[in-house]
Parts: C-alpha cells; sequence; structure tokens
C-alpha cells in the first residue's frame, strides 16, 4: 500500500489596510489654507439643512399645516383622486416656502471668501488669522482659524503676567459632519489654546469672535438649534482652558 504525500503552497501573507494617520496642522501653503477652508463653507451650507429641519417640525409651523392637511382631506372626501393631487401640491409648496426662508445660509457658503476671510481689516498679508486643520488620511476634517492679538501696550511690569491685554479670537470652528462626536473638535480647541498661550503668554484672553464664520442672529425664529450650538461650543472652549490649565500646573 503506498501512501502520497501532498505538499501545500505556503498561505499568502494577508495584507491588512494601512488606517489613515490622524494629524494636527498649521496651514502654511495657499493650498493647504484654501482646502481648509472649503470645509468651513461646507459646513456654513449644512446649517440651511438644520434650519430646515427645524422649521419643518416645528410645533408654531407643523401643527397648523397638519391641520390644513386634515381639512383638505376632509373636504374631499368624496374625491379621494382629486384630494390627494391637491394635499401634493399644497406639501410641494410647504417645502419650498422652507428651502427659500432658508436659502440665504446657502448664498452665505458662496459668497464665502476665505482670503478676505482670514486677511485683518490691515490688508497685509503677513498677518492674517492662523489656520488650523486635522488631516485624516488625504481629507481634511476639522478647521479652526485663529486671530492673535497682541496687547497694545505690551511693556512687562512686576504686576503684569505674560500676555495680559493681549486676545486670541477663535473665528471658525469647524468638524466635517460624519467626524463630530469623536472629540476632534475638542483637540483642535486645545491647540488652538496652547499655541495662543505659547504665542502672546499665559493671560492671553481666548474667546470665540462675535461675528464669527457660522454666526446667526439667534433673535430671529426658528434658531433655537444654533443658539444651542452656541452654548456647547463656549463650553467645550471653556474645558479646553481648564485642560490646558491642568496641563500647565
Amino acid at each position: 500500500m503506498s501512501t502520497t504525500q501532498t505538499e501545500m503552497a505556503p498561505a499568502a501573507p494577508t495584507t491588512e489596510p494601512e488606517i489613515p494617520q490622524l494629524t494636527y496642522n498649521i496651514a502654511q501653503t495657499i493650498d493647504e489654507k484654501r482646502d481648509a477652508l472649503r470645509l468651513v463653507a461646507d459646513t456654513i451650507a449644512q446649517q440651511r439643512q438644520v434650519a430646515s429641519t427645524n422649521i419643518i417640525f416645528h410645533p408654531a409651523v407643523l401643527g397648523p399645516f397638519v391641520a390644513l392637511l386634515a381639512g383638505l382631506v376632509y373636504r374631499g372626501r368624496n374625491d379621494w383622486v382629486g384630494a390627494m393631487i391637491l394635499i401634493s401640491g399644497v406639501i410641494v409648496a410647504y417645502l419650498a416656502s422652507i428651502q427659500y426662508y432658508t436659502y440665504n445660509y446657502l448664498q452665505r457658503a458662496e459668497s464665502f471668501n476665505w482670503k478676505a476671510f482670514i486677511t485683518p481689516s490691515t490688508g497685509n498679508p503677513e498677518q492674517q488669522d492662523i489656520v488650523m486643520y486635522a488631516r485624516y488620511g488625504d481629507n481634511v476634517i476639522a478647521t479652526l482659524v485663529l486671530r492673535l492679538e497682541k496687547a497694545k501696550n505690551s511693556s512687562k511690569t512686576a504686576s503684569r503676567q505674560p500676555g495680559d491685554g493681549s486676545n486670541a479670537q477663535i473665528r471658525a470652528w469647524a468638524t466635517r459632519l460624519r467626524y463630530r462626536n469623536a472629540g476632534i473638535g475638542g483637540d483642535m480647541l486645545r491647540e488652538a489654546v496652547t499655541l495662543a498661550r505659547d504665542s502672546l503668554g499665559s493671560a492671553v484672553a481666548i474667546n470665540f469672535s462675535n461675528p464669527h464664520a457660522h454666526t446667526i442672529d439667534t433673535m430671529q425664529p426658528f434658531t433655537a438649534p444654533f443658539r444651542r450650538r452656541e452654548v456647547r461650543a463656549e463650553k467645550a472652549l471653556a474645558q479646553a482652558i481648564k485642560n490646558a490649565d491642568a496641563v500647565a500646573q
């Protein structure tokens, strides 16, 4: 009785897909600044979707609209085909009016001029704002624009701390939609706090500028989601400053 041994070919090595690297950078070139600030323009346009959704489901609007539809259904109960055509037209008009009402968000995004935005009123390109961004692989997923303003009276005395009277303004803070609530925005704030203190001193005042890139007049109706976003942003900045203080101690 003979036996035959068959040699198995070695298994091909498995190649796992390379995980993209997450990096935090300061934009140096025109291309880097343009790519980073394109995300700011995109997030300005996305505000339209937030506003539209808020209006559609706002009780002050949705309640009367549902009542109107119910009345049309009741009146057309003997002619369902005609009633459905009429109801469809009313729904289309309702959604179209909301899109028209929120069109200014899209206009703001389309008219966003990134060069003018980061250049102070002096017009000196050398005094442009600092553009910080987070890159995941080949994609920019977060952007922060920081303006540093030194104190007018920079003379150092024994009673003044470094940076006293200086100001650091965050003029834009944006994270790509799919990467939100992952801590990346908070990392950007902490990086900005560290950079501001390294540049101007530990006593520099750090805050969001008013207005900033995403400013919405919250006194207008249907802006509650944006008021809540402003509150969350202020809390996130306060936490970033608190974390920086803890590291410095």
